[in-house]
């Protein structure tokens, strides 16, 4: 919390600076900054980054580790296979002799593999309710099965070294489960993978808590405190595996020598004849810290780089006016480096809960870094002294060079891999639109300003129409204010001094009409960014206020805990709830998740 204290104090200092540096460079566009300023601008700046990446998404990810690993981590268990030595009879069924036992009711014998003196491997389905197709190429075995139903086939399948092919069981019409049996290129054995059918084929999996001691094979006979899971199994196969207090350290899965190793979703483990798949259901703090690193780089070095250029500048380029630009840079910059880098927390939480893999709410909010970055990067380009009195088509074309620059670097940056939808292209092309923003601010002023002229002028007009009403003598038969032609006019000396004065001002009100005393502007931009800081205060006071909430969440005592709530209504609208102590009461109602 003091962390989250003095981040939140740094950036309301930054937002003052950037206050007045803006009012005293339009108050006093001709003054100069010292290198010393814009260094330490420069500097406090960077901290301000770099604190916001460890505090909204480096922080949270190690405290949830901490917590997780303290509480007793949750373990998602998955078979990848159970490995069988081929011979020269092999049989797949729910006997209790069959070769490859499967638990459950069902046919005594699915599959029958068979092996010639030769060495060549046949495979053919042996029960009404089984079938054996063959997997050919790069195809993925489950989507293969789904595809193919339960529709009746007798053929007998050659299964060469490295081949696979699928035994799919039914009821009727319906798949129960499936079994993908790939052959080994070197040695003589076959691995198993178990298939579960909810809707489509997904390997078999279960959910365990660290400390826990798992039996995989043998659920005839059950032993108090330990785990069981019926899994198919070799005839009599039977192996124990103890889950660790730190599930994340893969040495700490088996005692074995090379028996663990490190995969990229959490631990390979072979137990026996069995090969699991361990993912610990504890944050990646590390990952997180990344990801959120390089999405604040993105976000934040054009400003940056702007106050670099500057400080390198010679004396007539560090004018306050381009200091003020890029502090105001920088303070939209600062807060949305805070924004992404929570989202990016919480994205990856909802990812790992969902889909225990890194999904697309990751994904889109990486994206969005990179859109910001493109934009902020062309907004940096238009705050450069070299392009002050440029044509607003030169300018334009400058901001948009930065921001098709800076986006390729951001892409390289961050390095997503992501298909271009309709939506995606949108984003792109809001982000391009927020990078000209500032030549529209100017285009405005520039039409408000001929506005302005041509309604003084008007005016002016008006009066001199006046001026010569009255000094003419009108005649009769004629409009007040016009003479005609063949009579003369008398003309009063001192009416025409008086008009030819009149006009001498005006058109010096004219010429001048665009500029403001100093102190009039300094007032005008202050009471402007007093705004601007009152909007960013309540933004602020948000963020701590749900930092605060969660932190709340996990030191409560005695109330029952949940990390989200989901309900669905008729339309599909899945609700999010979560952040407070009292969530989990929500939760009663829906699928509870833990925290």
């Amino acid at each position: 919390m003091m962390a989250l204290a003095l981040w939140f104090a740094a950036f309301v200092g930054l937002i003052v600076a950037a206050a007045v540096a803006s009012a005293r460079g339009r108050s006093s566009p001709t003054d100069v900054a010292g290198r010393n300023v814009v260094a330490v601008a420069a500097v406090a700046y960077a901290a301000v980054i770099v604190a916001s990446t460890w505090i909204w998404s480096g922080a949270p990810a190690s405290e949830g580790r901490a917590d997780r690993l303290r509480e007793g981590a949750s373990v998602d268990v998955t078979m990848s296979g159970v490995r069988v030595g081929l011979a020269r009879v092999l049989t797949i069924g729910h006997a209790a002799d069959a070769s490859v036992h499967v638990p459950g009711a069902g046919a005594d014998v699915l599959a029958r593999i068979e092996v010639d003196a030769t060495g060549e491997a046949t495979a053919r389905a042996t029960a009404p309710a089984s079938i054996v197709i063959a997997v050919t190429g790069g195809a993925d075995p489950a989507m293969l099965a789904a595809q193919r139903g339960c529709s009746p086939d007798r053929h007998i399948y050659t299964l060469p070294r490295g081949a696979a092919i699928v035994v799919i069981e039914c009821e009727d019409t319906t798949p129960l489960r499936a079994f993908i049996v790939r052959r080994d290129r070197k040695q003589a054995e076959l691995s198993i993978s178990p298939l579960s059918w909810h809707g489509r084929f997904v390997p078999e999996r279960r959910t365990l808590r660290a400390g826990d001691a798992l039996r995989l094979g043998g659920a005839g006979e059950a032993i108090p405190g330990l785990v069981t899971w019926d899994v198919v199994a070799p005839r009599d196969a039977v192996a124990m595996l103890a889950i660790p207090i730190d599930p994340t350290a893969c040495a700490q899965w088996s005692p074995v020598a090379g028996a663990a190793r490190t995969a990229p979703a959490g631990c390979d483990v072979l137990a026996g004849a069995f090969e699991l798949s361990a993912h610990p259901l504890v944050p990646d703090a590390e990952a997180v810290f990344e990801r959120a690193a390089r999405s604040g780089l993105v976000i934040a070095a054009p400003a940056l780089l702007l106050m670099i250029v500057v400080l390198l500048s010679p004396r007539r380029a560090r004018r306050a006016g381009v200091v003020g630009r890029g502090l105001r840079l920088a303070v939209v910059s600062g807060g949305l480096v805070a924004l992404i880098c929570w989202r990016l927390a919480w994205a990856y939480r909802i990812d790992m809960l969902r889909e225990l893999a890194l999904g697309s709410r990751t994904l889109e909010n990486e994206l969005a870094a990179i859109a910001i970055g493109a934009a902020l990067a062309g907004n940096a380009v238009l705050a450069l002294d070299v392009l002050d009195g440029a044509s607003p088509i030169r300018r334009g074309l400058a901001a948009i060079a930065g921001w098709a620059v800076w986006l390729v670097i951001g892409w390289l940056v961050i390095g997503i891999e992501v298909e271009l939808t309709s939506t995606r292209i949108g984003v792109l092309g809001l982000s391009l639109v927020a990078a000209t923003i500032p030549l529209a601010g100017e285009i405005w002023r520039s039409i408000t300003r001929v506005i302005a002229v041509d309604s003084h002028t008007d005016k002016r007009h008006g009066r001199l129409g006046a001026g010569a009403s009255g000094a003419s003598t009108p005649s009769t038969g004629t409009r007040p204010g016009f003479a005609r032609a063949d009579e003369p006019v008398d003309v009063d000396p001192v009416a025409s001094a008086a008009s030819a004065s009149s006009n001498e001002i005006d058109a010096d009100r004219i010429d001048n009409l665009p500029a403001r005393s100093p102190r009039v502007r300094e007032r005008f931009t202050l009471a402007r960014v007093g705004v601007e800081l009152v909007l960013g205060a309540i933004a602020g006071i948000a963020l701590v206020a749900h930092a605060t909430a969660s932190r709340v969440r996990r030191s409560s005592r005695g109330m029952p805990r949940c990390g989200r709530c989901w309900f669905t209504t008729r339309r599909g609208f899945a609700a999010f709830a979560s952040g407070w102590p009292w969530a989990g009461r929500c939760c009663a109602s829906g699928r509870t998740m833990p925290a």
